[in-house]
């Protein structure tokens, strides 16, 4: 069965067809697949094409079906099909703009080039030589998901980064946009600020507090007046007996204010 077969494929730039054998319907390439996942009830059942078991592919120029190579086997097409091919992943990419190589421990193609990528083995993935001794390991941390789109980030196409600070990791169109969406800049994760919080600003957060509060009628004052327990998002310190406010609660250990109220 053939779906959009004369469309070209949006992901890579690919001189063939494959054909899925989850569903035997032949597509552009195996994320074309996912995206008409509709549903178990759909055309296909799988919404994940697994692209070590594709073994036929269509070649684009001839119409030739054959097992999956760079070059139609055709001798009267000799059409490229990927002059960038992986016969682990049957990835397929005209596209030589765009430097790619297969990581064994990785089990995928990744973008770059060996040498100028290194495989951290706590954190499970490829990244740039630049980060080798400048990021923070979290075992397997790409296995998780965009906290954002919800995107697997180890099989995303995406550009993803490492926020610096606390080591977890997000699509960066994703960061980009909640940033300016939602004005805010902690880590969706885990709450702690995306940049180091400088001591001027704790002064302009703590002025602007008192500020509010000596303004503040005195029975409203009185009325939010207690003590509370708070988490700190940025030293992770817990804190009980702590004076409450109604603007920002400021941790005892390290001065930050981004706190949230604990029972």
């Amino acid at each position: 069965m053939d779906l959009n077969i004369n469309k070209p494929c949006k992901h890579y730039d690919r001189g063939c067809l494959i054909l899925a054998p989850c569903c035997n319907i032949w597509y552009p390439c195996r994320l074309c697949h996912n995206e008409k996942y509709s549903g178990p009830k759909g055309i296909c059942s799988v919404e994940t094409l697994d692209r070590y078991s594709i073994t036929r592919i269509k070649c684009l120029n001839c119409g030739l079906e054959q097992k999956p190579q760079s070059v139609c086997e055709n001798p009267q097409c000799n059409h490229d099909l990927g002059k960038y091919f992986c016969d682990i992943c049957k990835l397929f990419n005209n596209d030589t703009t765009k430097s790619m190589y297969h990581c064994d421990k990785c089990k995928m193609c990744r973008m770059g080039t060996k040498e100028s990528n290194f495989h951290c083995d706590v954190c499970d993935i490829c990244m740039s030589k630049t980060l080798e001794k400048n990021h923070k390991c979290i075992e397997k941390k790409t296995e998780q998901d965009c906290p954002i789109c919800l995107e697997n980030l180890k099989i995303s196409t995406k550009l993803w980064q490492q926020l610096q600070r606390c080591g977890h990791c997000i699509h960066t169109e994703c960061l980009e946009n909640y940033i300016k969406k939602s004005n805010n800049i902690n880590c969706p994760y885990c709450g702690m600020s995306i940049y180091l919080q400088s001591e001027n600003e704790k002064q302009r957060i703590q002025l602007y507090i008192d500020e509010i509060y000596s303004t503040m009628d005195p029975k409203i004052k009185e009325e939010l007046a207690g003590k509370t327990q708070i988490l700190c998002n940025e030293c992770g310190k817990k804190s009980y007996d702590v004076d409450f406010n109604v603007i920002a609660i400021k941790c005892p250990h390290c001065n930050c204010f981004n706190t949230k109220e604990i029972k």
